[in-house]
C-alpha cells in the first residue's frame, strides 16, 4: 500500500509541482500517517503523538521470540 501510494503520488506531483521534492515529501508523510493510524493501537498512537519515532529500535523490542 505504502509503494503503491508513494508511486501514486509521483505520478501526480511531477505534472503539478514540476517534480517538487518538498511537495512528494509532505504528501508521502500524510499516507504513512494514514497507514500507521489505521494499523496501530489507540495507546499506541498516542504515545506516537507525543514522542515521535525513536532513533533507534532493536528487534527484540518487538517480543517476537527467538
Amino acid at each position: 500500500t505504502l509503494s503503491a501510494a508513494l508511486a501514486g503520488q509521483r505520478y501526480l506531483v511531477d505534472p503539478i509541482a514540476n517534480g517538487s521534492a518538498a511537495d512528494l515529501r509532505a504528501r508521502f508523510a500524510e499516507v504513512l500517517e494514514v497507514i500507521v493510524e489505521a494499523m496501530a493501537t489507540p495507546l499506541w498512537i498516542q504515545n506516537f503523538r507525543t514522542e515521535g519515532w525513536r532513533e533507534q529500535a532493536r528487534l527484540d523490542d518487538l517480543g517476537l521470540g527467538a
